[in-house]
């Protein structure tokens, strides 16, 4: 009985990994404002600080999408390493930059000690995904405009926040 379990289980799985279809999609370009361009990182970490991905139009445009970030994360200029911070996102009509959807995202640190001194940039990596569920009027506009996916300043601890204008960075998943 046990083996039979084990074989079907297995034989579930299989069939579950191969009838599901994840579509990954790129930004185009990249926007900032108010932003500290260094080491190929902009750092929001002033008042009205953002930074945006400006994604192409998608075809297909599922009930939710999934965005996945990697940022960089200290206490302050000269930081310290193993922070996490909640971020506010947007995402925004390209044309217009009119809000669609908003919500928070947390990047999240895994590195341990957590320390305060500075630290050159050790332990400062922090990673982050947010589903979105999207309403059929915004389905309409990423189906026909795109969309833009922004990141404001402040945080809710006000620690620095960076981002790399590399789009590998940042991508869109969805599963058809």
């Amino acid at each position: 009985m046990r083996r039979f379990l084990v074989m079907f289980l297995t034989i579930l799985a299989v069939v579950f990994l191969f009838s599901v279809q994840l579509y990954v999609v790129y930004p185009e370009t990249i926007s900032h404002s108010r932003t500290a361009l260094i080491a190929g990182w902009y750092w929001i970490r002033s008042p009205g600080a953002w930074f945006e991905w400006k994604f192409s139009p998608v075809s297909q445009v599922p009930s939710i999408i999934f965005i996945n970030v990697k940022a960089l994360v200290t206490n302050g200029t000269n930081g310290g390493s193993g922070y996490s911070e909640t971020v506010h996102w947007k995402i925004l009509d390209p044309t217009n930059n009119i809000p669609l959807i908003e919500g928070k995202l947390y990047l999240h640190n895994p590195f341990l000690p957590r320390v305060s001194y500075y630290t050159k940039g050790l332990g400062y990596a922090a990673y982050g995904s947010v589903g979105i569920k999207l309403p059929v009027n915004v389905r309409e506009i990423i189906r026909n405009r795109g969309f833009k996916f922004r990141v404001t300043w402040p945080g809710e601890h006000r620690y620095h926040v960076a981002f790399s204008k590399d789009p590998k960075y940042l991508f869109l998943v969805y599963e058809k």
